[in-house]
């Protein structure tokens, strides 16, 4: 009694108050509409963790000192090498004269590396190349003596030891990255030094790579905006003015990044646009009212405008999850105005005065909707439990989502019905649009059951089937835009990954000891598993070890040939070749950090040279798109320890990880959490054991059903899919709520289904529109939770449109006849 005292209370003052009731709202509605200008979209992938995680603290602090990890990569095409080049140099030059670019890599060291070569071989090897050298040097003495050939010992006794080393070089060449055949003196391509390849099919066959570092990361979106508009337009200002025949595309993180928000926001706007119509198509056909129509669309929109307000004073953001939530709730929101307005009419056509059908439509259905939005919105709360961001957010957005539509609808559509409807309610008496449908219904409630049953015992025996989509790059990425299919062509292009893992050492023997740890685990790695793990990389990897002794080896070479230079007249022509390129590789002066080559510094040395951190940069043995290469990546790192600690590895990898683990740990304790909370909500409200069974059987036969048939289908959940799991618990609690309490009234159900049922048809097919909008999205992440929810809410339709009256029916046959 005391709810209906209530809602009556509630009633009389949204129509005596009517005026005052919408000017207040609709001064709000356009605060709120101010306030989410300033509302943003964050497509960075570690906004779906807690900032506070050990992961993104790792990765704040690489950022800090390192700058932001990935690049922006500019693609060169061409007709010439040379003008490729030419261009190239002049592109460099020019751009590395903005202040918010830090380097450019364009090139490799390979000169640097050829010229100190013996440096970067084992003191044995350095041995044996000059044995090698000293014999074929005798051989040469010992074939110019004129004393030696009298004899006649050339032919007989003395054979050409020959001189190569070639062998001994094959030995590093995936160590220092080189693929040259030194002995010979032949490069592999022309344009070795760059980063350069040749595409024979293209019309520009000539590709050179520019990887720019710019000096801030690219989650700010603003900062990765400018600099992309700058070096566009540097480089097409450049081609215009003095060069032909010359195209560039950009991609790299930060120009995807762009790409992804600039198609997220279209695709949601589209998603939106269909949804919004789809909607309101239905509610046409349904209520055939043009003022209801309006009236919905302004007391929904006010809400929306009130939940994204809310979101931008509390977070400021939207992430990858929650950037759909618009269109989500416009289908779960509309229905509290369409139960609110069928009873209304319903009212009103059974002769119920003005005032008297907007009281009695707040005194039942409000109560109704208060119970299922105050059920649905704490179930979307508890989601906040989750350390998984972007199921915490989701919750939050979603909950209070719930309850401002509902606060919204609750105040607004009273008072706009007061007003439209003040002096004419005749045109609402009209023949109210029949389901006959649902007299049958329930004519075979058993035989009904027992088919029920038997798709139940279907859907759990396909249950195990359910497998996970662990390709998070095909969910994420939209594989139409330019930028993703270059990233695609230039990252072929490369023996390595681009975006490495970063560790941040706090000193240099740190650094040793990390990159030590991890050359120990991959020796000591057990066969019968694949190695994840490929090398870890510092500063202190290109300075060589023992390189006193190597000089003085290196020296003795030296010494030779400069000993036997008089008898290279003699030589033949490949011998003195020979010769010739194992002087390009004496040196007298050891390597040290600071005479190595720049791309060396830029890529392992932190931002400010003054810094004591230094950077170890591992590289994965990992299809970086494939889950389960990443989740195996992540667990083999887990294993490497210096000092009994962990190693505090930076990477997006291991963000990916780490949302794996939290929904494969939390996912299910969560769902259970959300509907033990609904459970304990509805017992609360209708204080019957028995009747709180009922309406929740149909809705835990949904979700077996969901799964079984996903299983059956091969359809794979996801990280973002299996947000609909707590959002079906939502909408199913909804109508059960909704038709379980008019039954509770009228004591009939086959009055319940044709009145109640029908909003119910009504509100599932908006909701299902709401959702299933989605699957038009181009991402195929947020298009599989828009299939999702089109079966899901489908056999959540039917769960309770045709199962609970079966219950109902049977229960009332046999027990309260008892009674």
């Amino acid at each position: 009694m005391k709810a209906e005292n209530f809602f009556s209370t509630l009633a009389k003052i949204t129509i005596q108050h009517k005026y005052v009731v919408l000017a207040t709202f609709t001064l709000l509605t356009i605060l709120s509409f101010f306030i989410i200008q300033k509302l943003k979209l964050n497509a960075d992938f570690s906004s779906l963790l807690d900032q506070n995680h050990e992961v993104i603290q790792n990765l704040d602090k690489v950022t800090r000192e390192y700058g932001g990890i990935g690049s922006l990569i500019i693609v060169i095409n061409t007709n010439s090498f040379e003008r490729g080049s030419k261009f190239v140099e002049s592109a460099v030059a020019g751009l590395s004269q903005n202040s918010d670019i830090r380097y450019i890599d364009y090139k490799k060291p390979i000169s640097f590396f050829k010229r100190n070569l013996l440096l970067y071989l084992d003191l044995q090897d350095i041995k044996i190349i000059r044995k090698r050298l000293y014999n074929k040097l005798e051989y040469e003495r010992q074939k110019a003596n004129p004393v030696t050939d009298i004899f006649g010992l050339m032919e007989t006794e003395i054979k050409d030891p020959g001189f190569y080393y070639q062998d001994i070089l094959d030995k590093y060449k995936n160590k220092l990255n080189l693929n040259f055949d030194f002995e010979n003196g032949k490069k592999q391509l022309r344009g070795n030094e760059y980063f350069y390849s040749f595409q024979e099919s293209e019309q520009l066959p000539h590709r050179f790579v520019l990887l720019i570092k710019p000096v801030k990361s690219s989650v700010d979106i603003n900062f990765s905006r400018k600099i992309t508009r700058e070096v566009k337009k540097f480089l097409t200002e450049k081609i215009g003015q003095d060069f032909e025949n010359i195209s560039f595309q950009m991609t790299g993180r930060y120009k995807k990044k762009l790409d992804t928000i600039e198609k997220l926001g279209q695709d949601m706007k589209t998603v939106s646009w269909i949804s919004i119509i789809s909607i309101l198509l239905i509610l046409i056909f349904y209520f055939r009212n043009i003022r209801f129509l309006l009236i919905l669309v302004v007391s929904l929109f006010s809400g929306l405008l009130f939940t994204f307000a809310a979101t931008t004073l509390v977070l400021g953001h939207l992430n990858l999850v929650t950037s759909m939530l618009a269109a989500i709730l416009l289908g779960l929101g509309i229905d509290f105005g369409i139960h609110y307005l069928a009873r209304f009419k319903e009212d009103i056509q059974q002769g119920d005065s003005l005032t008297d059908a907007i009281e009695h439509m707040l005194v039942q259905t409000g109560k109704a909707s208060f119970i299922s939005a105050t059920t649905t919105s704490i179930a979307f709360f508890i989601l906040q439990l989750s350390n998984f961001r972007a199921f915490s957010e989701f919750g939050l957005i979603a909950g209070l989502g719930i309850l401002f539509i509902y606060f919204s609808m609750t105040f607004i559509i009273p008072s706009l019905l007061a007003i439209v409807y003040a002096k004419d309610t005749a045109s609402l008496k009209t023949v109210p649009l029949r389901f006959h449908i649902s007299q049958h219904l329930t004519r075979f409630p058993l035989t009904t059951v027992l088919i029920f049953a038997g798709i139940a015992i279907f859907s759990f025996w396909h249950i195990p089937q359910v497998q996970f989509d662990y390709n998070f790059s095909k969910l994420t990425e939209y594989s139409d835009l330019e930028s993703y299919a270059t990233d695609a062509e230039v990252n072929t292009m490369f023996s390595f990954s681009l975006t490495p893992s970063i560790i941040l050492a706090d000193s240099a023997n740190q650094e040793r000891e990390y990159e030590r740890a991890i050359e120990k685990f991959q020796k000591s790695f057990r066969e019968g598993k694949t190695l994840r793990v490929d090398r870890a990389v510092s500063i202190q990897s290109f300075i060589p070890d023992g390189q006193n002794l190597k000089i003085k080896e290196i020296t003795r070479i030296d010494r030779l040939l400069q000993k036997y230079r008089k008898y290279r007249p003699t030589m033949s022509q490949a011998t003195r070749k020979k010769f010739e390129s194992i002087e390009e590789f004496i040196v007298h002066s050891p390597i040290s950090e600071e005479n190595l080559p720049q791309i060396v510094r830029n890529n392992l040395l932190p931002l400010q040279e003054s810094s004591t951190k230094r950077i170890v940069l591992v590289f994965p043995k990992a299809d970086l798109g494939q889950g389960r290469q990443v989740l195996e990546f992540a667990e083999q790192i887990s294993q490497i320890q210096v000092n009994g600690k962990g190693i505090p590895l930076a990477s997006d990898s291991l963000v990916f990880a780490e949302v794996m683990n939290l929904i494969f740990n939390e996912g299910y304790g969560i769902l259970l959490i959300c509907y033990a909370g609904i459970v304990l909500l509805v017992y609360l409200n209708i204080r019957n054991i028995f009747s709180t069974f009922l309406i929740l059987l149909p809705l835990t036969y949904s979700l077996f059903c969901l799964a079984g048939f996903m299983g059956f289908w091969n359809f794979k959940l996801d990280f973002f899919n299996v947000i609909m799991f707590p959002i079906l618990l939502g909408i199913g609690i909804d109508n059960g709520i909704h038709l379980f309490s008019r039954y509770r009234e009228t004591k009939d159900i086959q009055n319940s289904l044709s009145t109640t049922g029908k909003a119910i048809t009504v509100s599932s097919l908006t909701t299902l529109c709401g959702f299933g909008a989605l699957a038009f999205s181009e991402s195929p992440g947020i298009s599989g939770i828009g299939k999702m929810a089109i079966l899901g809410i489908s056999i959540v339709y039917i769960s309770f449109s045709v199962l609970l009256p079966q219950m109902i029916v049977i229960y009332e046959k046999n027990f309260m006849k008892e009674k």
